[in-house]
This record gives C-alpha cells, sequence and structure tokens, in this order.
C-alpha cells in the first residue's frame, strides 16, 4: 500500500524533527503505527530509527482507534497519488491536527478546509517537520478553528454528499 520511497522519506521527516527536540520532549514523544502494514512499516522503521518510544498496532476497531487519535498531539497518514485518502476523513473527525506527507490532492485539501481542524499538508521533508513542530506547540490546546463548525463521524457522510454534489458528473461511455 505504502510506496516504499515516500514512507522512509517521511519517516527521516519525523527523525529530524525528533532530532531537534530537546532531550526531556524527546524522551516524552512517541510513534505509533496502527492499521494493516505494519510489518512495512516496521521494516522501514529498521532502516529509518526513530530516537523515541515506538509502538506498532495491526488494524484497530473504530472505537480503539477514535481514542488513540484523540490522545495524539497529531495524527498523520501517507497521502495517496490517485485520489484523496479516507483516513483523512476519519483523522479530520478527531479534531486532532492532521498531518499529510506528501501533500495531499485538491479533493482533500477542499474536505479539511470545511472540516474546523488544522490540517498540514506537506510537499517537502521540511515541510513536514515544520508541521510536526506546530503541532508539538500546541498540543496542550484546542486545535479546531473557532470559525468553523467541528465535525465529527455523523457529518462526514452527509458533507462528503453535498462535497461530490459539487463536481461536474463525467459522462460514462
Amino acid at each position: 500500500f505504502y510506496d516504499g520511497r515516500r514512507l522512509d522519506s517521511y519517516l527521516r521527516g519525523v527523525r529530524g524533527w525528533l532530532e531537534s527536540l530537546p532531550t526531556e520532549d524527546r524522551m516524552a514523544a512517541s510513534f505509533v503505527y496502527a492499521g494493516a502494514d505494519g510489518g512495512r512499516v516496521a521494516d522501514a522503521l529498521n532502516a529509518t530509527p526513530l530516537p523515541c518510544t515506538v509502538r506498532i498496532m495491526g488494524f484497530l476497531s473504530i472505537q480503539d482507534f477514535a481514542q488513540l487519535a484523540d490522545q495524539s498531539f497529531a495524527n498523520s497518514y501517507l497521502a495517496l497519488s490517485v485520489t484523496f485518502h479516507h483516513k483523512l476523513l476519519e483523522l479530520l473527525a478527531r479534531g486532532r491536527p492532521v498531518i499529510c506527507y506528501p501533500s495531499e490532492r485538491t479533493e482533500g485539501k477542499e474536505l479539511a478546509s470545511r472540516s474546523g481542524t488544522l490540517f498540514l499538508s506537506c510537499g517537502t521533508s521540511s515541510e513536514l517537520q515544520d508541521a510536526i513542530a506546530t503541532a508539538w506547540s500546541i498540543r496542550n490546546r484546542d486545535n479546531r478553528k473557532a470559525e468553523l463548525p467541528a465535525w465529527r463521524w455523523r457529518d462526514f457522510a452527509q458533507e462528503l454528499g453535498r462535497f461530490f454534489q459539487g463536481f461536474p458528473q463525467r459522462d460514462s461511455e
């Protein structure tokens, strides 16, 4: 599922951010992966070890995933090259900062802009490090944008319907 180069580049960016932290902050940080590609992520972490606590979990129930996401100072995912990743919707609903690497596609950015959740789409490793630093700096605050309504799980179906109705229909020949 994950492009190996994207994953390696992502982990190098995370490692760069961790290495910039004071020791006590680095010791407080942790990297947690939850999903079906745990073996692939573990292999990539062997090549690019992170100087923090690392946990690799399998696929989680929606309730367990939501709890994990709610406890995180930020949640991130690797963008897909063909469309926005469904993980974007699940993470936006949690209200914690969401970091995408590499840059999210236009559809995903548009959905994120409507969500009320801080969304940081990163095109480079340097931008990724800056995004993580931004999320870390506000980790103890309510991160929702005050001027936008906060989405919750139940809001996504309705909002997705409105979003996709705005796209022109393609003829299927």
